[in-house]
């Protein structure tokens, strides 16, 4: 069986690209381990969108709710200011949900 020799000088040549290449990969391993600030920002802004979204359907929700309430008992006044409350509350979170949007198209 036929031996191969390898001089001294290609076996180290061959040791070091190996490490650089080892390196390499352990530092962009390393690196694509953590969320970026962008990445991090968009991400936060997605969960607040989405967390506004489903407060606006409860909303929206007990808006409606309410507004069966009063067709039926016409003369409660706690169900009227309870449903103004509901509209006013409405209004900012959908203003919100759209200043939300805006930002997230303008990015």
């Amino acid at each position: 069986m036929p031996t191969i020799t390898i001089s001294k000088r290609v076996m180290n040549i061959i040791v070091a690209v190996v490490a650089v290449f080892t390196l390499a990969g352990a530092i962009w391993g390393f690196d694509e381990r953590y969320i970026s600030a962008a990445e991090l920002k968009q991400s936060n802004k997605q969960i607040h969108l989405r967390m506004d979204e489903a407060e606006y359907r409860g909303l929206t929700e007990s808006y409606y709710r309410t507004k069966d309430l009063i067709r039926t008992n016409p003369n409660s006044s706690d169900l009227k200011e309870q449903l103004e409350q509901i509209r006013t509350e409405r209004i900012k979170v959908k203003e919100n949900i759209d200043k939300a949007i805006r930002s997230t198209n303008g990015d």
